[in-house]
């Protein structure tokens, strides 16, 4: 199994407690969907490692999970800031179609057409932003807002945007960047 196979629902934030338990912040809409899971995967060396888990207890967008086989704090230190991973077909539907699950799509601006494909996902819970590579290799940053998403089309893997005017121009623009770099001298 591949991380392209998988949907992170968070990433390990620190150890919790003496008996090998860690923390985990959720990045998810409906963190309760959660309290069911009995593993998840975590990436070791480019693999994905199951990990079962013993106990799980989510509160707000946080849960709390001890893993089999971690048994100590410095067991759960190995594995703080890794992300976790469940299987697609494991995930909630709440998140079925979170903007995360649309990493490696293809992004087409009504305007300029194909702009990139979907790289990360930034900004906070109140305001994400799409990060894009262009194919010239530089990155758009467009605000995932239902003003700029037209639709997304899931089975094409496709996100149609209609950004504001210029707003493609100010990344694509060779002048900007000359210009920006001028203003820092």
């Amino acid at each position: 199994m591949q991380t392209s196979d998988c949907f992170s629902p968070g990433f390990v934030l620190r150890p919790h407690g003496i008996k090998g338990s860690v923390l985990i912040g959720l990045k998810v809409e409906d963190s309760t969907a959660y309290a069911e899971l009995g593993v998840l995967f975590i990436e070791q060396q480019h693999s994905l490692v199951p990990y079962l888990i013993e106990e799980i207890s989510v509160k707000g967008n946080k849960a709390y999970v001890k893993f089999e086989g971690i048994s100590t704090p410095e067991q759960a230190e190995a594995l703080k800031n890794k992300a976790v991973y469940i299987p697609l077909d494991q995930m909630p539907e709440a998140d079925a179609y979170s903007p995360e699950r649309m990493i490696g799509f293809q992004v087409n601006d009504q305007q300029h057409g194909p702009v990139g494909t979907l790289t990360e996902i930034g900004g906070s819970k109140a305001q994400k932003v799409l990060s894009l590579l262009h194919p010239s290799g530089k990155e758009i940053m467009i605000p995932y807002t239902p003003e700029f998403i037209s639709r997304v089309d899931h089975d094409a893997n496709v996100i149609f945007v209609n950004t504001p005017e210029g707003l493609i121009d100010l990344y694509l623009n060779d002048d900007y960047d000359s210009e920006a770099g001028d203003e820092e001298e």
